[in-house]
């Protein structure tokens, strides 16, 4: 059964409404984007160079990595890397956003109508091999959702291949992508990784093999897909590749300006991310009387460089990787610092 929508209500000056996706209490960032089934399939979409250098990088760290490129860095003839940001992968993502968001008719006709509310680009790579798959879901500011139950969705996204692989001409089989114009309706049937499907395990593949909105895209070498930032995605199971190979995806995903400040602040596989990670993985664990889901508690990620801040209790600085808590307007320098001294705060005020 389809999920209704209900409750509406606001969210910097967008449209919110209470959604059922298997997480409790989720509502959803209406953004009324311009485009809103939008799907281009762009061969040829970067150098190859670009491409190989870019692959190459990614197996050489071993891991996912996640990066943020503000719009004004991406259109500008020569930008330096923000500080603690490794070069390499500034200069290298930078020259892919250009590629892939600033050239061509398909990207500029999605871009242009939401030129005036783009902060700029989240960019994550992801390796796959054989047995892997990627999990039905959509797009959204994973830590923000995590801190608030909003599901902000980006404006636009897109996947870009860049490992030496045809999937057409044998190179591998499997690892098909297929996005589905449906677009939350269609979510809302199954929800964030088939939750609200779990008692019909196959009513994904029944879907899949049925429903004409899904657009199907094999893995091909220097190929992109553009799309609107809330069609629901998914990619089959990789069952066989060159043992010498890793399927390798970028995805980048357009945030709009009410959002991206605290995307940029820690993109999805960056340190950072993992940092705030971990402090949200802390607060599930204990008990501490404090919600990230409320005005007095924020979790604030930074990135790398030197510290600045003082943690308001320990007053030490806080260290450059972790994401430190503000509590009721006061600088906590981790989540620990904060349940430490939990109890003296409610001791002073008692």
């Amino acid at each position: 059964m389809t999920t209704t929508l209900e409750h509406p209500s606001s969210s910097h000056g967008y449209e919110t409404e209470l959604i059922d996706d298997g997480w409790h209490g989720t509502r959803i960032v209406h953004l009324r984007a311009a485009t809103p089934t939008a799907v281009r399939v762009v061969d040829d979409a970067l150098p190859a160079a670009l491409a190989r250098e870019i692959y190459e990088y990614t197996m050489r760290i071993g891991q996912s990595w996640g990066t943020y490129v503000p719009l004004p860095s991406a259109t500008a003839e020569e930008s330096s890397p923000p500080a603690g940001t490794d070069g390499a992968l500034f200069s290298m993502t930078r020259r892919l956003v250009q590629a892939i968001w600033l050239s061509g008719s398909d990207a500029t006709e999605l871009l242009t109508p939401e030129l005036h509310r783009v902060h700029g680009f989240a960019l994550w790579a992801n390796i796959g091999g054989v047995g892997e798959e990627c999990a039905y879901h959509v797009d959204y500011a994973e830590l923000h959702r995590r801190r608030t139950s909003l599901l902000h969705p980006p404006l636009l996204a897109s996947t870009v291949h860049v490992a030496e692989l045809d999937a057409d001409a044998g190179d591998m089989a499997g690892g098909c992508f297929g996005v589905n114009t449906g677009g939350l309706q269609h979510y809302l049937q199954f929800g964030h990784h088939c939750v609200l499907k779990r008692h019909e395990p196959s009513a994904l593949e029944y879907d899949w093999e049925n429903d004409s909105r899904w657009i199907k895209v094999s893995y091909r070498f220097r190929r992109a897909i553009l799309m609107n930032g809330l069609l629901p995605h998914r990619a089959t199971t990789i069952s066989a590749m060159p043992e010498d190979k890793r399927r390798v995806v970028v995805g980048i995903n357009v945030f709009d300006k009410s959002i991206g400040e605290q995307v940029a602040a820690a993109p999805v596989h960056s340190d950072a991310y993992r940092a705030a990670m971990r402090e949200l993985q802390a607060f599930s664990r204990v008990s501490s009387g404090v919600s990230l889901a409320s005005e007095q508690t924020t979790l604030v990620a930074v990135g790398g460089g030197e510290p600045t801040q003082k943690c308001s209790m320990c007053r030490s600085l806080v260290p450059s990787h972790l994401a430190p808590v503000l509590h009721e307007q006061q600088l906590f320098c981790s989540v620990a610092c904060l349940k430490t001294n939990r109890s003296k705060m409610l001791a002073s005020t008692g």
